[in-house]
């Protein structure tokens, strides 16, 4: 790949050389793009992406059904390490039953919305969230 190409050009390119049906393809938030997810669909591959504010409802809709189904669907993790209490919470909703259908259009193929909060309180500080 040129050192001068930057991700968003990029990522089509490497998903068209190998195989990746039935394979999880793993994209951080710069290649969140409506065109990228479509080709990893249309080659038959899964996605694995981040929802950004910036999308019209569908962040929206993801975040009701977390506060809606969070209870029953949610693993959470506690440790003292480094001077630090962490806390990681990961929880896992259908798409299906709380993303509206007209909402989907920047996620081609979404099935299952995951969320992933981390807190980290220092012995003599304040909480950190991190989302």
């Amino acid at each position: 790949m040129d050192d001068k190409g930057n991700e968003i050009t990029a990522i089509p390119c490497l998903i068209e050389e190998p195989d990746i049906e039935d394979a999880a393809v793993s994209i951080d938030a710069i290649g969140c793009q409506r065109d990228i997810a479509g080709r990893i669909v249309e080659k038959k591959g899964h996605y694995l992406s981040v929802l950004k504010q910036n999308q019209p409802d569908l962040p929206d809709d993801a975040s009701c059904g977390f506060r809606a189904c969070l209870r029953e669907s949610v693993c959470e993790d506690r440790e003292y390490n480094h001077g630090r209490y962490e806390t990681r919470k990961c929880g896992i909703i259908k798409a299906k039953d709380v993303v509206l259908e007209e909402n989907t259009s920047c996620r081609p193929k979404l099935r299952t919305p995951v969320r992933v909060e981390a807190s980290r309180i220092k012995k003599q500080g304040n909480p950190l969230l991190y989302q």
